[in-house]
């Protein structure tokens, strides 16, 4: 009887913390092109003055990073 209960269990919470798990890679990968993104700014502002012309350039680095992101998703996993 324990058995019948404790397996479904132990497979819930197991499929549980690999949910967890591949929510916190997605999150640790979009903040990597966050940090990519601001190290960016910090880096352009300091060898150009033309601050706008920075942001543009960061902007569209930040979403090729997460467009890569999301492609990653979209691909089957085997």
């Amino acid at each position: 009887m324990l058995k019948k209960i404790f397996l479904p269990l132990l497979l819930i919470s197991s499929l549980n913390l690999s949910a967890q798990e591949v929510y916190q890679t997605i999150e640790d990968k979009y903040a990597t092109c966050e940090k990519a993104y601001d190290e960016c700014l910090a880096v352009c502002e300091e060898t150009n003055s033309k601050s706008d012309e920075c942001v543009v350039t960061c902007d569209e680095k930040l979403y090729i990073c997460n467009s890569k992101v999301e492609e990653d998703l979209e691909k089957p996993s085997n």
